[in-house]
């Protein structure tokens, strides 16, 4: 069962707010180097987390239920007007197997943990036409998940840099290397999510 933090609770309650619901998406392309687009459903760029999310006009339709029992599907319609994503389309295929990251975020609970509330599809396909893109999305790829889903490393910290876990807000151009001494360095050891008690090498399977 999810969590639904108490300021989103306050949010969604009141009935007049000066902040705004917002969609935001990450597009982890399967592309050599990585990339990852980011994209807020508004008309100005968005910053959130330490990250900047460029305006753009997209929208999700509703979640199909396959009849039968199949894993649930639903479609990410994205502006093509300024050709944003036709480019990598062309280039990757249609962008087939990337990954898209969708969390409904509150501009009044920036620091709020959203992360029993993102939901994570894997792009099936792809339909360019004149104004818009639509993907559809699928239940992400069990063959292409990581497993064990937990890495227990003495030297490297698991958690990605400046996430709601790690902690850390970025404020310009600083990097991390999720090393316990750049941890030190930047006065946030005390989230360093890496474990210095193990012994560097090897590795350790935990069932739990």
């Amino acid at each position: 069962m999810k969590t639904f933090p108490t300021c989103l609770i306050q949010r969604k309650n009141v009935l007049a707010s000066s902040g705004s619901w917002l969609w935001v998406i990450e597009i982890a392309l399967n592309d050599v180097d990585e990339t990852i687009l980011r994209y807020v459903a508004d008309q100005k760029d968005f910053v959130w987390q330490g990250q900047k999310y460029l305006k753009a006009n997209f929208y999700f339709d509703d979640e199909q239920q396959e009849i039968g029992g199949g894993s649930p599907s639903r479609t990410l319609s994205f502006s093509n007007i300024r050709r944003t994503l036709q480019p990598y389309l062309e280039e990757l295929d249609g962008a087939a197997d990337a990954t898209i990251i969708a969390t409904l975020v509150n501009t009044e609970c920036p620091t709020t943990n959203y992360a029993e509330l993102t939901l994570e599809y894997d792009v099936l396909s792809a339909k360019p036409s004149v104004n818009w893109v639509t993907l559809e999305l699928g239940a992400p790829n069990l063959l292409r998940q990581v497993w064990p889903s937990e890495k227990y490393m003495a030297r490297v910290g698991r958690r990605r840099f400046g996430d709601c876990l790690c902690g850390y807000t970025i404020t310009g151009s600083e990097t991390c290397n999720r090393t316990l001494a750049r941890c030190r360095e930047l006065g946030n050891d005390t989230r360093y999510c890496g474990f210095v008690g193990l012994r560097p090498g090897g590795a350790r399977i935990v069932a739990r």
